[in-house]
């Protein structure tokens, strides 16, 4: 440090900051949201209705990267067809070739073969998650059913 520059550990700031300009585009208080979302189970052929224990998800946004984190637990549901997830509160980005595989875990209760790994899939341009279960020793994935 410099005799010439004031150190400061702490900073307090009671108006807004700006990132790259003056006006509101560019404020950090509005670069950064965490906000509570409901996801849904639904089945790709009919969605079906559900009756949940836990249905809850929050989000994190920073300018144009979000994370997530959501919670689901039900005991019926409706739904035919492979398992998604909708709800989410932003569309990925709308790129060809583009996807993006969470990991994802049970409480025993959802029935799929033992010892695959189970993992979710957003492919582009979508608010739904699509539940998939990768097999060991394959490369391939198959759609888990609701």
């Amino acid at each position: 440090q410099s005799s010439q520059r004031p150190s400061y550990e702490d900073v307090k700031v009671t108006a807004g900051i700006y990132i790259g300009g003056t006006s509101s585009d560019y404020l950090i208080k509005d670069y950064k949201q965490k906000q509570q979302f409901t996801p849904v189970v639904v089945g790709s052929t009919s969605a079906g209705t559900g009756n949940y224990s836990s249905q809850i998800g929050f989000y994190t946004r920073m300018g144009n990267m979000i994370t997530f984190s959501l919670q689901l637990v039900w005991s019926t549901h409706t739904g035919t067809g492979n398992l998604r997830v909708s709800g989410l509160p932003f569309a990925s980005m709308n790129e060809t070739g583009l996807e993006y595989v969470f990991p994802a875990s049970t409480n025993g209760q959802l029935t799929y073969t033992d010892y695959d790994t189970l993992l979710t899939r957003l492919e582009k341009n979508s608010t739904t998650l699509l539940v998939t279960i990768a097999m060991p020793n394959n490369a391939s994935c198959r759609s888990a059913k609701s």
